[in-house]
């Protein structure tokens, strides 16, 4: 492989790395902090105790806007490895990521869930019935 290759393939993945990382939202909603990864991974790790092994996770959020969801999404990805979870709210647990306790309440009544166990920020564990 020549220089010119390894260049080319090193630019590309720096620049899909600089666009998830700018994607990434500016502010927990409703608050003015800037937002880091090291927040967030705080903010998750609780999780870690409490995941079922061997079962499949969904993720559940009431965040939608400028790709939001999909970083959040991520960073659940990243700071819960090994444990996959899938973007989807079909599994029987899900994880929740939710910045407004009314859009959870409404999330649940409309899927058939209930909050299992409840953290703080908006995390927490959601079994569907």
């Amino acid at each position: 492989m020549t220089f010119r290759h390894k260049a080319a393939i090193m630019s590309a993945f720096l620049l899909s790395l600089w666009t998830m990382i700018t994607s990434i939202p500016m502010g927990w909603p409703g608050q003015f902090e800037p937002c880091s990864v090291q927040k967030y991974q705080m903010r998750m790790q609780i999780l870690k105790d409490v995941l079922p092994n061997n079962t499949p996770i969904g993720y559940a959020s009431d965040v939608f806007a400028h790709n939001g969801k999909a970083a959040y999404y991520l960073l659940a990805q990243y700071v819960l490895s090994p444990v996959i979870i899938e973007d989807s709210i079909e599994p029987e647990y899900l994880i929740g990521d939710f910045f407004s306790e009314v859009r959870l309440q409404e999330f649940c009544n409309e899927h058939n869930a209930i909050v299992s166990q409840q953290f703080s920020q908006g995390v927490c564990l959601i079994k569907r019935q």
